[in-house]
């Protein structure tokens, strides 16, 4: 065993999740939720990497509901009520569109792990890449 590079790191695609996390500039959470996602069952048990990927998800929504948060309170001291509010609303649809592409990304990891539904690496990580898209657009 490789104490670098244990087994639950390894991979039959061509993309390394570090990588791939790098690549997209997510932050401590989001990457973790990748990983989490990604190595599910390798190393500990299914069930306790998805309650790690639930923890996470959670933290980056406290982490996103406090940026809100101070965004609004600034807003406050500078845009008219009309503008707020209309951010306000562009801001959580945004999240309803990332929580359901979450949701469906992690349907295709559960199929591409259980060989259902014809879903190939590469189907895969363009999934993934709308998905972390989508979540750099809300943060914006």
């Amino acid at each position: 065993m490789d104490k670098i590079k244990p087994a639950h790191y390894k991979t039959t695609t061509q993309f390394d999740v570090i990588d791939f996390c790098k690549a997209y500039d997510l932050n401590f959470n989001l990457g973790n939720i990748v990983k989490y996602v990604a190595r599910a069952g390798k190393k500990d048990s299914r069930l306790q990497d998805l309650q790690k990927i639930l923890e996470y998800v959670q933290r980056e929504i406290q982490h996103e509901e406090n940026l809100k948060r101070l965004l609004f309170d600034a807003r406050d001291y500078f845009t008219p009520l009309g503008e707020h509010l209309e951010a306000q609303k562009k801001m959580e649809n945004l999240q309803k569109e990332v929580y359901l592409d979450l949701d469906k990304i992690m349907l295709f990891i559960k199929d591409y792990r259980t060989g259902e539904g014809g879903i190939t690496d590469s189907f895969l990580r363009n999934e993934l890449e709308m998905f972390v898209t989508e979540v750099k657009k809300s943060q914006l």
